[in-house]
């Protein structure tokens, strides 16, 4: 496996469990009184299917697609592909961040 695909399974990996994290940072808010201020989110978190919130759908299949192309797809990954991949890595880090200091500031 190259460099390449290694960056973009690691960063895919590391998508996939800030997801996680994210969604139990923001349940963990609204849990508290707070609110989503995202419109789609909104709809998504307060919207069931099977009795669980549409929101986990994109957040969870999302990362689990960039997980099996960077395992299954033949294409070598560009450096572009590599920096936008850690890129969205570090924005739901700073997600995840801001949703903690609301926590604490609860």
């Amino acid at each position: 496996m190259s460099d390449y695909k290694k960056a973009i399974l690691t960063s895919s990996i590391m998508i996939l469990i800030l997801q996680v994290l994210d969604l139990l940072t923001t349940f963990a808010v609204l849990s508290r009184g707070g609110t989503e201020l995202n419109p789609l989110a909104d709809f998504l978190i307060t919207n069931e299917v099977f009795g669980i919130p549409i929101i986990w759908l994109p957040k969870i299949t999302i990362p689990l697609t960039l997980i099996g192309s960077a395992v299954y797809l033949k294409m070598e990954p560009t450096l572009t592909r590599v920096a936008v991949s850690f890129w969205v890595a570090g924005f739901y880090t700073m997600v995840i961040i801001s949703n903690s200091i609301v926590l604490l500031m609860q």
